[in-house]
């Protein structure tokens, strides 16, 4: 993670920390492991300790960009997904073609209880008269996912790409002109996911893992950072307080409103000049 997001992560009372996982072995008492961005293929040590802690009930994160899908994916097979060659990528009149447009999901909303994104999703949902509309979310250098096996873990898509994007299998090159959508070099349109949250009942414990095929822009407004820390500790962290927020409303009839406005217009004030009167003569006397 950077530096801004484990500072954040200090903030709301977890503690961050690296890992060398070809000297050391993984402590039985941390909360998650967050693995973003490897830079170099996983030796088969390393790879041995992480499929024994997801297969001991550890909770992980793991995020991915373009041009490192080998170096994880011996490691998301253990999950039964895996990352797709090339990158998504999507027309986009006054942007770079690796802009990516994604709807959220409702499980993504729920992951936290003091999101905005939760609030205003109960909102909507208390709402007949509207339809449920969720937060769209912009996302920079996506590849694709697809699913090797769906038996092993309990599944929830974090958001989907709206139509219009596809997988590029070549290499995406956003300094020239746009990506244009050829079929015979192997590209490929549809509806992709980018996030799932995965889950299983495992050593009497839920296990927690987050897969995200994209970076997380920590500087966006609803980047998810904070509600994907809380998930994976079962949202102990951080201490969660709703407020209970007063009505201010008062409702009253015409009749009422008279009689009121009688009192406040010129009973109140006739009242207050007649006894600022009194003191005046009284302190005028002494």
């Amino acid at each position: 993670t950077t530096k801004n997001m484990g500072s954040s992560a200090l903030n709301l009372g977890f503690a961050a920390d690296t890992l060398n996982l070809a000297l050391q072995e993984i402590p039985n008492d941390i909360t998650a492991i967050v693995l973003a961005d490897p830079k170099v293929e996983l030796s088969v040590m390393e790879l041995n300790k992480l499929k024994a802690y997801i297969n001991g009930g550890g909770n992980l994160m793991i995020l991915g960009v373009p041009g490192k899908q080998q170096i994880l994916n011996p490691l998301l097979e253990e999950l039964g997904l895996r990352f797709l060659p090339g990158q998504l990528a999507a027309h986009n009149p006054k942007e770079s073609s690796d802009l990516i447009h994604a709807e959220l999901m409702p499980e993504a909303v729920q992951l936290a209880p003091e999101s905005k994104l939760f609030a205003e999703y109960q909102r909507d949902l208390k709402d007949k008269k509207r339809h449920l509309h969720l937060e769209e979310l912009e996302f920079r250098g996506v590849i694709g996912m697809e699913f090797i096996d769906t038996t092993r873990f309990n599944r929830a898509i974090f958001s989907y790409t709206y139509e219009g994007a596809w997988l590029k299998a070549k290499p995406l090159n956003t300094d020239s002109a746009k990506a244009v959508f050829t079929p015979a070099e192997g590209d490929s349109a549809g509806i992709f996911p980018v996030g799932v949250l995965l889950s299983r009942n495992i050593n009497n414990k839920e296990q927690r893992i987050i897969v995200l095929n994209t970076m997380i822009n920590e500087n966006e407004e609803g980047g998810g950072s904070p509600d994907f820390y809380s998930w994976l500790h079962y949202n102990e962290f951080p201490i969660y307080h709703t407020p209970v927020y007063p009505v201010d409303q008062i409702r009253i009839g015409n009749t009422a409103a008279v009689s009121w406005k009688l009192i406040y217009v010129w009973m109140l004030p006739a009242l207050i000049l007649f006894v600022s009167s009194i003191l005046l003569v009284r302190r005028h006397r002494k």
